[in-house]
């Protein structure tokens, strides 16, 4: 590309792309209005109740095993989800492969997750205040425990989503090899599309690798990819139906959240369309 393009499309870029900070938001509030999150949750809670793990089956009777437990696992399981998702990210942009990217995003989110439980601790009783400053090695015991339990959470969060995902994009593999528009992306680009933003006389291309900006209108973008991989949403937005991810309301309008953050506005007469969009997604 030519002239002050490039510098119009970096800004462009930067202005829909959210922060990590955005994106772990958006993640939380997702989980949080999931009712599935909530069963999960309090499955969890008896599951600990019950089994008394570290001792509390000894030293605790049920009610209070029920309160403990619930404590703990309300408090730390936002902190460690939504920094989790966060530090993943930023390491991603960095050029960190994805499985390394969270294995080492829960290990880092499992240090705060050390310090929350031994404080619980402390207010609950099980540490002595008085003793405050004498149980740091305390604290790194229990940060033994909790950031491989992390790491290893998140990564096998992870390997499950992402197993899902490749499970439901085989049948579309044979047809995307005969798809006109691939042919003009990088190769480095991939073929994994999330999501076409027309601007000006070119389109915006978003994949799971990227973005890049190509000279075409995006009505021909859209009739050289075909039916069945996505829908146009919006005049100027197309979204691949394997990462439209939910769909959230602001001030009336509605918004397409996709699978890397993005909101996307949804026009009203695209609004059927983006429904279903979200309907079809794995995993939903």
């Amino acid at each position: 590309m030519t002239g002050n393009q490039p510098n119009y499309a970096e800004h462009s870029e930067n202005f829909v792309k959210p922060t990590a900070r955005q994106f772990a938001l958006r993640e939380l509030h997702a989980m949080a209005v999931n009712p599935k999150a909530w069963i999960g949750m309090a499955a969890v809670i008896t599951m600990l109740t019950v089994m008394g793990p570290f001792g509390t089956i000894i030293d605790m009777n049920f009610s209070q095993r029920l309160v403990y437990w619930s404590g703990i696992c309300m408090l730390t399981f936002p902190v460690a989800f939504g920094l989790s998702v966060a530090i993943s990210v930023i390491l991603h942009d960095r050029g960190l492969p994805d499985a390394v990217a969270r294995t080492l995003a829960g290990a880092i989110a499992g240090l705060p997750v050390a310090a929350i439980v031994w404080l619980w601790n402390l207010v609950s009783g099980d540490i002595d205040p008085a003793t405050f400053t004498g149980h740091f090695p305390a604290l790194l015991r229990m940060a033994g425990v909790t950031v491989p339990i992390s790491a290893a959470v998140s990564l096998l969060f992870y390997l499950v989503t992402s197993n899902t995902r490749a499970a439901a994009d085989v049948p579309q593999a044979t047809a995307r090899a005969e798809i006109a528009f691939f042919k003009r992306l990088p190769v480095e680009l991939g073929r994994d599309i999330i999501s076409l933003q027309a601007q000006d006389h070119y389109v915006r291309v978003t994949t799971t690798r990227g973005s890049e900006m190509i000279l075409i209108r995006l009505a021909d973008a859209e009739n050289e990819l075909g039916t069945g991989l996505g829908e146009r949403v919006h005049r100027s937005w197309w979204v691949a139906a394997a990462h439209a991810s939910r769909i959230e309301r602001t001030d009336g309008r509605m918004e397409l959240v996709l699978s890397n953050g993005t909101s996307v506005p949804v026009s009203r007469s695209y609004r059927e369309a983006a429904q279903a969009l979200v309907r079809s997604a794995p995993g939903m």
